[in-house]
């Protein structure tokens, strides 16, 4: 059972950095997935984590294009 619920977690979580790293196409899948899976789940707790969908696509509309990939933390500490 807290495997199901942990899901919607892992996905926020995957978003967020994905968020962090400028990922735009794997923001938007992950922020997709789990508003489908808030639709999939709505009679249970699917209501629950809505904000946070919602959250993580306001957050993938607001990320610019140009920028994608450019500043990556994870990219500057493989070169250092």
């Amino acid at each position: 059972m807290l495997s199901y619920l942990a899901i919607p977690i892992i996905l926020t979580v995957l978003a967020f950095l994905a968020l962090v790293a400028r990922l735009r196409v794997l923001m938007w899948m992950l922020a997709i997935l789990l508003f489908a899976l808030c639709i999939l789940a709505a009679w249970s707790i699917g209501l629950f984590y809505i904000p946070s969908a919602v959250t993580i696509l306001i957050a993938a509309a607001q990320m610019n294009p140009t920028r994608a990939n450019t500043d990556s933390p994870f990219e500057s500490v493989g070169d250092q």
